[in-house]
């Protein structure tokens, strides 16, 4: 009897195992079974990648607020007074940002501005002031311009009952950050926050301005924030879920829900409204 020995490949190349079985593949409905499943497992891992993408924003606008805040208070170190929200004298309408530069590491940014000129001046500040500083510019913002800022300063609050203007005792001017000029030509320092610099924002989150109220070198970079709800364009606005990041005036970040009330919000907003006593 003669016994034929055949090469393994030629099991597979008949359509055989190696056992001798029949070789089986998948059929047409085991891969659509397969493509679903995939389908399946994709949608559930996608949402939960930019869930982890969205807090790695929101983490790193949190770092840039609390920068800012540790700015905030060197400079008062420094100069014993936080420094204007607007500083309008002559003109100029300078941001506080400008004077928060050499504390955010920015010092030969700083130098390049002739501060006795307006921002925006069409010397050298112009083109200083059209520099995109990663700081100010928010990760989740959608808007991304030259010069522009997705933070603004908090010049007070209108839910106290005071007069609307500027001065000291008057709704504009109520806040940490507020307009100096010849009209009002004081600072704010810490003993004038005498509802506590923890019970005290001074910088949120203002994304989508495409202006000069978005620009971070301009002086108009001030919110009175209790006029609108939290995440009206324009105002306090971020595209984070449910509301904004602030900064207190010790430093420390806050989050904003967009539910909260005008009342409460105003009374964050200003410095010495009593709120903290019940007054």
């Amino acid at each position: 009897m003669e016994i034929v020995f055949r090469h393994p490949r030629s099991w597979a190349a008949s359509g055989a195992s190696s056992e001798g079985r029949p070789c089986s593949g998948f059929t047409l409905i085991e891969l659509l079974v397969v493509m679903a499943i995939i389908s399946v497992l994709l949608s559930l891992l996608i949402p939960s990648i930019q869930g982890a993408r969205e807090s790695a924003r929101k983490i790193q606008c949190q770092s840039n607020l609390k920068q800012m805040g540790l700015a905030l208070q060197n400079f008062h170190s420094a100069h014993n007074k936080f420094p204007a929200g607007k500083l309008g004298m002559s003109g100029l309408n300078h941001s506080w940002c400008l004077y928060l530069l050499p504390f955010l590491e920015q010092g030969p940014l700083a130098a390049q501005f002739d501060m006795s000129k307006p921002w925006d001046d069409p010397g050298k500040n112009v083109e200083a002031a059209s520099v995109s500083l990663s700081i100010f510019q928010c990760p989740t913002s959608s808007m991304q311009f030259a010069g522009g800022i997705d933070y603004c300063g908090i010049t007070g609050g209108t839910q106290g009952g005071l007069p609307f203007g500027d001065g000291r005792s008057e709704a504009l001017g109520s806040g940490v950050l507020v307009t100096v000029n010849e009209a009002t030509p004081s600072y704010v320092s810490y003993r004038d926050v005498t509802d506590g610099a923890s019970n005290t924002i001074c910088i949120s989150e203002s994304q989508g301005r495409d202006d000069e109220t978005g620009r971070w070198a301009s002086g108009d970079n001030l919110v009175a924030t209790d006029i609108n709800p939290v995440n009206t364009p324009g105002k306090l606005f971020s595209f984070h879920r449910s509301g904004v990041h602030a900064v207190r005036a010790d430093g420390s970040v806050m989050f904003i829900s967009s539910n909260i009330d005008l009342s409460v919000l105003g009374a964050v907003s200003t410095r010495n409204g009593g709120e903290v006593n019940g007054e």
